[in-house]
């Protein structure tokens, strides 16, 4: 039940409002209204009746004016409560005259800005219109990860077409096993590969491995950007068109045949004696533009 709210003086208000719309254009007449009577006695001061007269309409002014306050803060406050409602309605008005083009391009920058690979998903969730666009968008959904189910990962293959795909694997060993049976659903696949970020997780206590001995040797002919924080047994990769390389461990050989193909190398280390190993390498790196090395806890003097 609505919760009435008792307005002191309300009511002389709308008298006071109901003269003025009464009279119109003369309305002038009673802002300038003096109290009816005699203003003054014979003494020059105000007669009794003067006075009270006066003394009434300074308090029938005064309680329209708390009133009309009141009234003013009510407003305020169902203005405020009209504009939340009415921005969503603005926008969504506005998002829907958008050209599919130009909403598209929106969802690939918010893709862009974002580091997982739900963006796509979460637009498709917002409306119709959303669903559409997202849907024929093959970018939002270039993002694979081996957390998704067995489902997820059919959906965001489909959905993305023949787009560049962004890897992305948590493992638990230094040669891939734990990742073992997701890396070989995406096989089929491994010539979209542009991009591949694994991140060691270290295995809980008392946590199955996959038991499996075969080395995932991958060839990822069109992988172009490599993310690592732990050692990985490179030798059995082909990848012809690397170009980017950003990791972190101690081990770093120079002979591996793509050393000469990166443009751009970061690496992070917390082995300062290994300074000797990352120099050759990094002067096997012929074709090196941009270079990057962090040594992280390393004591002074080292060098």
């Amino acid at each position: 039940m609505a919760t009435r709210i008792d307005i002191p003086g309300l009511d002389n208000l709308i008298t006071l409002l109901t003269l003025l719309k009464s009279h119109g254009a003369n309305a002038d007449e009673v802002w300038d209204r003096v109290p009816y009577g005699k203003s003054t006695s014979s003494s020059g001061s105000l007669s009794p009746d003067a006075g009270k007269s006066f003394r009434q309409s300074l308090d029938e002014a005064k309680l329209c004016m708390d009133a009309l306050n009141q009234v003013q803060a009510q407003l305020r406050r169902r203005i405020q409560t009209l504009r939340k409602s009415c921005i969503p309605l603005a926008l969504e008005d506005g998002i829907k005259s958008l050209p599919n083009e130009v909403l598209g391009q929106i969802f690939e920058a918010g893709h862009y800005m974002t580091d997982n690979g739900m963006f796509g998903k979460h637009m498709s969730h917002v409306c119709q219109y959303f669903r559409q666009v997202s849907l024929r968008n093959p970018l939002l959904w270039s993002r694979i990860a081996d957390f998704y189910t067995v489902d997820q990962l059919a959906t965001f293959l489909s959905r993305s077409g023949h787009a560049d795909l962004d890897v992305s694997i948590e493992c638990t060993d230094q040669e891939l096993r734990s990742a073992f049976g997701f890396i070989q659903r995406l096989r089929p696949h491994s010539d979209r590969w542009t991009q591949l970020r694994v991140r060691y997780k270290p295995p809980e206590s008392g946590e199955a491995h996959i038991p499996t001995t075969a080395r995932p040797g991958l060839q990822l002919p069109r992988l172009q950007h490599f993310y690592y924080d732990y050692h990985i047994d490179l030798s059995s990769w082909d990848l012809p068109s690397i170009s980017h390389l950003h990791g972190y461990d101690r081990f770093l050989f120079p002979t591996q045949n793509f050393m000469s193909q990166l443009t751009s190398f970061e690496w992070i280390t917390n082995q300062a004696a290994v300074f000797t190993e990352i120099s050759q390498a990094i002067y096997s790196m012929s074709n090196l533009q941009l270079l990057s090395l962090t040594f992280v806890g390393c004591e002074e003097g080292v060098f």
